[in-house]
């Protein structure tokens, strides 16, 4: 799978077929290590999603289940030491490594938290979520979470799994909590005015991601 640690509960009682916080946080916990080279393979567009947002000097940005902040040096390069970035991930191990990477940059924040359970105290002007609202049981509660803390005329930058990959590569994602589907990307176009929305092949069609970027009203 992909963006390995969530910042939201996986919750059980939402499917009872989907893994539990605790076995979300014991299997991303074992892959610190080999995360970043193993899913540079797997999780395109990151880059590009960070570009669409169009961060300007001073914004406030949220990066829902930042992992092992891929993205943080990115969003804190965009907005400038007058800005801010903070990200959220639900696995300890993952917050860890992604502090250590953004250590050096005094406007970055990592929490190790659940978005549905923090009170972050502010709101921003972007919210990232990058390979993380396909590992979200609770997927409506914390889209309504992020446009919750999204200043009006806010974004929401997604890049994540489109659609079931053909076999045989089902198996290894569905062995990571990815759940497949149209459902997350239609309630971002019916919730948000859509700036941004492509539908792109890995592998020739192995599989398809998407990028979207929304605009809060």
């Amino acid at each position: 799978m992909v963006a390995a640690a969530i910042a939201i509960t996986l919750s059980s009682a939402a499917d009872p077929m989907l893994p539990s916080a605790t076995d979300m946080t014991r299997l991303y916990t074992r892959q610190v290590e080999v995360y970043d080279w193993t899913r540079a393979a797997m999780l395109f567009g990151r880059r590009q999603i960070v570009r669409d947002l169009g961060l300007r000097e001073g914004d406030r940005v949220l990066d829902v289940g930042c992992g092992t902040g891929h993205a943080l040096p990115r969003l804190a390069r965009d907005v400038g030491e007058t800005g801010r970035v903070v990200g959220l991930d639900c696995v300890d191990a993952m917050a860890t490594r992604a502090a250590r990477r953004v250590r050096s940059w005094p406007h970055v924040r990592v929490v190790a938290a659940d978005l549905l359970d923090t009170e972050l105290g502010e709101r921003f002007d972007a919210v990232l979520m990058s390979y993380s609202l396909t590992l979200i049981g609770a997927w409506e509660a914390a889209l309504e979470r992020v446009l919750d803390v999204l200043v009006p005329g806010g974004r929401i930058g997604v890049v994540d799994f489109e659609g079931t990959p053909r076999w045989p590569f089902r198996r290894p994602f569905e062995a990571h909590a990815i759940q497949f589907g149209n459902a997350r990307r239609d309630w971002l176009r019916t919730h948000t005015r859509p700036l941004l929305d492509e539908t792109q092949r890995a592998y020739l069609g192995a599989w398809r991601f998407f990028r979207y970027v929304g605009q809060q009203d």
